[in-house]
């Protein structure tokens, strides 16, 4: 089971995609806006973020300027996805560091799920490679 943190400024988006998630099998932690998100990530450190872009407070590519900056390497890892209703925004995103993209529309829940599996597995294969060669992350 892997644990998602969501961050999303909307309560109903994340509520919902907490009830999916958990069907789904992930525990799942939750987060209103990029500075509270970073804290999560301390508290928590998740198999993956979930994450709105366009938020109050702190934004989404704040919070993931600081996830990749982060002294934790560990924390700098862990795969990122961005979820938005704005067009125009996947190029600059996938610079600045995400794993996946998700613009925001009824029905996306199957396709987070699907993204989430992959990027999880993907770091989870990464590390196998990394332990099997003698390095680590974290």
């Amino acid at each position: 089971m892997s644990c998602i943190l969501i961050v999303d400024d909307s309560s109903s988006t994340r509520i919902a995609m907490k009830v999916f998630l958990q069907r789904e099998g992930h525990s799942v932690v939750l987060a209103e806006d990029g500075r509270r998100g970073l804290e999560a990530i301390e508290e928590s450190c998740p198999d993956a973020v979930l994450m709105d872009v366009i938020m109050p407070d702190m934004d989404g590519y704040t919070m993931l300027h600081r996830i990749r900056t982060h002294p934790d390497q560990k924390i700098r890892m862990i795969p990122v996805i961005a979820m938005t209703g704005r067009d125009k925004l996947e190029d600059l995103l996938q610079g600045l560091g995400v794993q996946g993209f998700v613009r925001k529309h009824s029905g996306c829940f199957q396709e987070i799920a699907t993204i989430l599996v992959d990027v999880i597995e993907a770091t989870d294969s990464q590390e196998e490679r990394h332990t099997k060669t003698g390095a680590r992350r974290g």
